[in-house]
């Protein structure tokens, strides 16, 4: 039992060795706070509003239709970080017809993870944010993969949505709200750095409460399978509003 926290844990603090200044912070408009991440996201088929878990793949087609213009887009992962000024030009939907012109805030990107290092047991998602130069119209999105090698099942009580997850999920929500997951059978838990402690009684069921910006835990069977669960919250703020 001792061995299998001490596995989780420096699996924990092999994490994220890289520091970045959290995407969904703007510093013009209200210092240290997070704000929700609602651009819409889509790869293939799978499609959703600022958070998304995708099905690991070699490649992906990423589809962003941010909320303002996307004069600026990032992508930040563990191991690299892309900037590209007037995205919706140099990325943006090839429109239909001879005088249509490209929407000034969608644009498709493609990503291939690194063998080894952005792909693994370890968290290593993609974080994305628009900017937009005038108006503030601002937007971000998260993206984590799916692994083969994590097989854990649970269900989740995220911010009024129930859901059944398997391996790797994400809970985004109001900071300090109230969330709970749920396995099958006891597991061993471990959490990231400051993270809130999660609450339970039986190592079945865990309440939390969501903490400002992002958080990682990680979770084992404590059983002969010992499959494995990552869960990634994010708590927000603030919501921007973005109508003129």
């Amino acid at each position: 039992m001792g061995k299998e926290i001490i596995f989780i844990l420096i699996a924990l603090m092999l994490h994220g060795c890289a520091s970045f200044v959290p995407q969904d912070i703007e510093p013009g408009l209200e210092k240290n706070k997070h704000y929700k991440r609602d651009m819409i996201i889509s790869e293939g088929n799978l499609s959703a509003s600022g958070v998304i878990v995708l099905p690991k793949k070699d490649s992906y087609q990423i589809k962003v239709k941010a909320k303002g213009e996307l004069d600026l887009f990032t992508m930040e992962s563990c191991h690299r970080v892309e900037s590209i000024e007037n995205a919706w030009e140099k990325l943006g939907i090839k429109p239909k017809g001879w005088f249509k012109r490209k929407s000034k805030n969608e644009i498709v990107t493609e990503y291939k993870p690194v063998e080894g290092i952005e792909t693994g047991d370890l968290a290593c998602p993609l974080r994305l944010a628009a900017y937009e130069k005038t108006n503030k119209r601002h937007s971000w999105g998260f993206i984590d993969f799916r692994d083969d090698s994590m097989k854990l099942e649970m269900t989740m009580k995220c911010a009024g949505v129930f859901s059944m997850e398997r391996g790797v999920s994400v809970c985004q929500s109001k900071t300090g709200t109230l969330q709970e997951i749920q396995f099958k059978k006891k597991v061993y838990s471990s959490k990231k750095g400051t993270c809130p402690e999660l609450i339970t009684s039986d190592r079945k069921t865990f309440r939390f409460k969501i903490q400002s910006g992002e958080c990682l835990y990680r979770f084992r069977e404590d059983s002969r399978e010992g499959h494995s669960l990552r869960l990634t919250t994010l708590g927000f703020d603030g919501i921007l509003i973005r109508e003129k």
